[in-house]
């Protein structure tokens, strides 16, 4: 099973003009069918950090998913800086995907 992490804005700072619900609806009607067709037979988990509601601090969170991810899927379209330094995070760390 492939483990996939998506590094989006979240959308409530305005970084995509529809705010949360374009964010939601890129990642629902966007990333996640391009997946699927990658992975037809559901072979993957694939998460982002706005979907967890579990306690404690979202850097260590974050940092734990781009080290552990098989793939990461970004998103820069949103011009969210936090975004890019997640992704320079990734890139040092695994640049092979």
């Amino acid at each position: 099973m492939y483990s996939i992490f998506v590094l989006m804005p979240f959308g409530s700072r305005e970084e995509y003009k529809g705010g949360n619900e374009e964010s939601d609806f890129i990642f629902d009607e966007i990333i996640v069918p391009a997946v699927k067709m990658v992975f037809p037979e559901e072979n993957f988990k694939i998460d982002r950090e706005v979907d967890k509601s579990t306690p404690g601090s979202i850097t260590s969170s974050i940092v734990e998913q781009l080290v552990t991810s098989d793939i990461v899927i970004v998103d820069i379209t949103g011009w969210n800086p936090n975004v890019f330094l997640e992704l320079g995070i990734r890139y040092a760390l695994r640049n092979k995907t």
